[in-house]
This record gives C-alpha cells, structure tokens and sequence, in this order.
C-alpha cells in the first residue's frame, strides 16, 4: 500500500540546505497536497523549535525558508 509522507525542508540564510524533517502521513497524495498547502502552523511551529534549538546549542544558522512537499513512500 502506498502512503505519502509530507516533509519538511529546511533552508538556511546562508543557501545551505538544512534537515528534511518528516512531518505526517497521508493515506493519497491529495490529502498531503492539501495539508502542504495549508500549513502555516506546521512552518510556524518549526521556525519557532529552530529559534529555541538555535539558542540552546549555539548554532546560529537563522533559517531562510522552509519548503512543504510530499513524497511517495512503500508501506509493507
């Protein structure tokens, strides 16, 4: 059975990629469209956890964009 996985791509200030982060699943491609579209709480939420881990650890990387997609993934 095919499942979507929405991620999370994160970009830096200085144009270095950052970590893809897995997000949720989603049973068809559409319902992960849609959330993608519709996710101001989910970059918000991560631009927030980047601020307080950029803080705690001392990596100043500011982040520049965070980028939504979905990507196909086999379920056994």
């Amino acid at each position: 059975m095919k499942t979507f996985l929405l991620v999370a791509m994160l970009t830096f200030m200085d144009g270095t990629p950052g970590p893809l982060l897995p997000i949720d699943t989603f049973e068809s491609y559409e319902a992960c469209f849609d959330r993608a579209n519709d996710a101001y709480d989910i970059v918000q939420q991560i631009s927030i956890d980047w601020e307080d881990y950029m803080y705690q650890s001392g990596d100043i990387r500011p982040l520049a964009h965070v980028y939504l997609t979905c990507t196909e993934k086999e379920s056994i």
